[in-house]
């Protein structure tokens, strides 16, 4: 590829980036990941009878189709933008330990291809944990635990 090539597929992916933040701030400067998060918490303390001590979940069967689970993580972290959003309800489905190992058991070992053709960003290859790592923010990937850790899943 030529580099003028390069030049101009970076330019036009920097201002998509900048496109995509501003669309999630709001006026005010707070982003929209503090309420998600904030929402976040809230469900998790009403699933929890209001309070985020992760109390009452079992090891009892789930009925949880691991493997779809896993191909629909993959398909939001896959390419081109992570759908962090729908990331947090697949881990809010989990109910215990034994889900979290069986998803992770189902994920295997995958490619994440970065949507740029390597050009920007190399593919990450690797197990879920890993996965979420590469393709979550800071705060998004705090978020991840924050889920987990409050149904009593060690992650």
């Amino acid at each position: 590829m030529e580099k003028k090539t390069k030049i101009i597929l970076g330019v036009g992916a920097l201002v998509v980036g900048i496109l995509i933040v501003s669309k999630y701030l709001k006026s005010d400067g707070k982003s929209t990941m503090d309420d998600i998060i904030d929402d976040i918490d809230d469900d998790i303390d009403d699933d929890n009878g209001g309070g985020s001590t992760g109390g009452g979940f079992t090891d009892e069967p789930t009925g949880l189709d691991y493997n779809a689970l896993a191909n629909t993580l993959y398909g939001y972290m896959n390419g081109y933008g992570t759908n962090y959003k729908k990331i947090f309800e697949i881990l809010g489905m989990l109910s215990n330990q034994s889900d979290w190992n069986k998803l992770q058991n189902a994920y295997g070992t995958r490619t994440l291809s970065s949507g740029f053709g390597n050009i920007f960003v190399d593919d990450y290859t690797g197990s879920l944990k890993g996965a979420l790592y590469d393709e979550l923010s800071s705060s998004e990937y705090k978020t991840a635990i924050k889920i987990l850790k409050d149904k009593g899943i060690t992650f």
